[in-house]
């Protein structure tokens, strides 16, 4: 099948509780403020290249998969979200983590495997994450 979806627009869904786009062609999410209830962002196997969508936004999210896209870099605003359980950045271009990833209290996975990163900074490990 080659039906695929490349750009997404999301508007006021504040019922929304999974969002799965995995497999498509995106390159930019829109920001997800207007879905307040969010608590799965799946967009594994796409070209996405910036978290900036999740800047404020998505207060209750829990898993975020951005796995085998082109993300370069997380940036701290990551750590704001405070039920986030799970971050897959897995088969991405991520070079650096924010050494604040070890402060978050409800992180259980951190999946970074397929990344070029050299080592992981002692403090992310020594918090369990």
């Amino acid at each position: 099948n080659s039906n695929t979806i490349a750009t997404v627009a999301i508007s006021n869904l504040p019922k929304l509780k999974v969002l799965s786009l995995r497999i498509n062609k995106l390159e930019q999410v829109p920001p997800l403020t207007k879905c307040p209830q969010l608590s799965e962002v799946l967009l594994g196997k796409n070209f996405i290249s910036s978290l900036q969508f999740v800047e404020s936004s998505a207060p209750s999210l829990v898993v975020l998969d951005v796995s085998d896209n082109k993300v370069t870099s997380v940036p701290g605003f990551i750590t704001s979200l405070p039920e986030l359980r799970r971050l897959d950045l897995s088969n991405n271009d991520v070079n650096h983590l924010p050494p604040q990833l070890g402060l978050m209290d409800n992180l259980e996975a951190l999946v970074v495997e397929g990344n070029p990163l050299r080592t992981i900074r002692r403090d992310i490990i020594a918090k369990g994450t």
